[in-house]
């Protein structure tokens, strides 16, 4: 019996943070044919990407109104 092992990493970024993760097992062990798996899809990106970014807008209670690509593109009050 074989127990499969998983492997997960993150990247977090001052600027954009990502992840992927593997199983090792019989027919995924070689490195060089290991499938990593990572998401690429994030809500309002503007390309495909597997990194995100490390944004949060938040209100003056410190509630978080948007994040990501979406925090970035959001109108403000204050200095840009």
């Amino acid at each position: 019996m074989f127990d499969s092992r998983v492997f997960a990493a993150v990247d977090l970024g001052t600027y954009a943070i990502g992840g992927g993760s593997t199983t090792a097992s019989p027919d995924n062990e070689a490195p060089e044919t290991r499938k990593i798996h990572f998401f690429n899809n994030w809500e309002s990106q503007p390309a495909p990407t597997v990194k995100n970014l490390s944004a949060l807008l938040l209100d003056a209670d410190g509630q978080m109104v948007a994040w990501c690509y979406e925090a970035k593109g959001a109108r403000t009050c204050g200095p840009s």
